[in-house]
């Protein structure tokens, strides 16, 4: 049968041979040994190889320091920083609590967790990295100091594991099915994950609306507009209420299939 290499139609098909196995993501036929374990599995083994499963592990684990540095990241870390006094700042991109941020390999990294990282080896889960010297943008060794995150967090406060951020529960969204339980990352990380729009952006959007939907002209009623945008570009529209924004993806984004409502509901009210 002719095959073609790297696709899953391909690997799905063929049968591995005996103590082998194909990898889901990246196509190729390893032994057994270079898959990790998976008790649910009928094999017994992860679907992944070892190799692309430690690649997604990393992307998954990078804002949170815990995974192993590439190479190149101490020369990409310096190359955007500059000495003022004794603090060694970043100059690159700010995340939105004013952390600086830098991508490696597809993970987001806060550069001060970087630095550690990069200084004392892998951070332990839930442990803050912050600046003795107050200055968030400051990635100099010596400024930086790491406590666990239940140290910091009183009563009505949560430790946003994207920014690093100690954070009000109200700054969090809540979890779907989850009785109570609130996501890991703050409303403006996820705001600026799904949409790349800060909070001041997002604020001068609504401003510029008076605070109304950008469809009906009605007001929230005390709950956050939605942020609209083209689902194939990705760039940000207006703010619409729930209503709205609902609406239009019931109907696809697609200008006929609203003209033709138009045209039904003028027809029915006759």
């Amino acid at each position: 049968m002719t095959s073609v290499p790297g696709t899953r139609r391909t690997f799905e098909r063929l049968r591995p041979r005996v103590g082998f196995k194909f990898c889901r993501d990246c196509g190729a036929e390893k032994p057994l040994t270079d898959f990790y374990n998976a008790t649910g599995n009928k094999d017994g083994k992860q679907t992944s190889c070892r190799e692309c499963q430690d690649v997604t592990n990393y992307q998954a684990r990078g804002a949170s320091g815990s995974s192993q540095l590439p190479p190149q990241a101490r020369d990409r870390l310096l190359s955007r920083c500059s000495r003022h006094g004794d603090c060694l700042l970043w100059t690159g991109p700010v995340s939105v609590r004013g952390h600086g941020k830098l991508e490696i390999l597809g993970a987001a990294w806060m550069v001060h967790r970087m630095a550690y990282a990069l200084e004392v080896g892998s951070i332990p889960p839930r442990m803050i990295v912050y600046q003795v010297c107050g200055n968030k943008l400051c990635v100099e060794p010596s400024h930086l100091k790491a406590k666990r995150s239940r140290s910091l967090v009183g009563d009505g406060t949560k430790f946003c594991s994207r920014c690093g951020e100690v954070l009000p529960l109200s700054e969090f969204y809540g979890q779907r099915g989850a009785n109570g339980r609130l996501q890991a990352y703050c409303k403006d990380c996820h705001r600026f994950d799904a949409y790349g729009i800060t909070q001041r952006e997002y604020d001068d959007l609504l401003k510029i609306q008076a605070g109304l939907c950008a469809i009906c002209d009605m007001p929230s009623n005390g709950r956050s507009l939605s942020i609209d945008h083209c689902h194939s570009s990705g760039a940000v529209r207006r703010l619409l209420c729930s209503s709205c924004n609902v609406a239009l993806g019931m109907l696809r984004d697609d200008i006929r299939l609203f003209h033709r409502a138009i045209e039904y509901l003028s027809k029915a009210s006759v």
